[in-house]
């Protein structure tokens, strides 16, 4: 995820009676963060609940399966269609939110002005960007199958 930690953990746990995704870091470099010096062998942690990931499928593959097609076999290669789609849309959400979380915890403590893109992004997700993603992917989807179906080699009755 970045070369200058070390992955100890990463994984399903309980929180408080709550489900999360944690990510359990070793910094493996000095790094300097706002002219503070992060020496080697810290350990960090950061989290994000696991239906974060959830969400992202249950509503794109929601709105794929009520989309408007005129054959049920549309239907289905869209929600095949779905799932590069949803993998690149988890990447976008769930690494990157773990990876912000832990910036904004390293930021908070020695920098507190200032702010990363990664921060930026987790506050993006967090704030509807989640949801907004999940939608763009889905319409994406939707997109490729048109293109697809009426392409020279699809007979132009097939559009979706």
């Amino acid at each position: 995820m970045t070369p200058d930690y070390r992955i100890l953990s990463l994984g399903l746990q309980d929180n408080r009676g709550e489900e999360v995704i944690a990510l359990n870091l070793q910094l493996m470099h000095y790094i300097v963060v706002e002219e503070h010096v992060l020496s080697p062998g810290g350990n960090i942690s950061s989290s994000t609940l696991a239906g974060h990931a959830l969400q992202d499928a249950v509503l794109m593959l929601s709105l794929l399966a009520a989309w408007p097609t005129r054959r049920f076999y549309k239907r289905l290669l869209l929600l095949a269609g779905a799932v590069p789609v949803l993998l690149l849309v988890e990447m976008l959400d769930i690494p990157l939110m773990l990876l912000g979380s832990m910036d904004d915890l390293i930021l908070s403590r020695v920098a507190p002005d200032a702010s990363s893109f990664l921060v930026y992004w987790m506050h993006f997700l967090d704030g509807g960007g989640r949801l907004a993603l999940s939608i763009v992917g889905a319409l994406l989807v939707v997109v490729f199958g048109r293109l697809w179906f009426s392409s020279p080699a699809m007979p132009r009755q097939n559009v979706l």
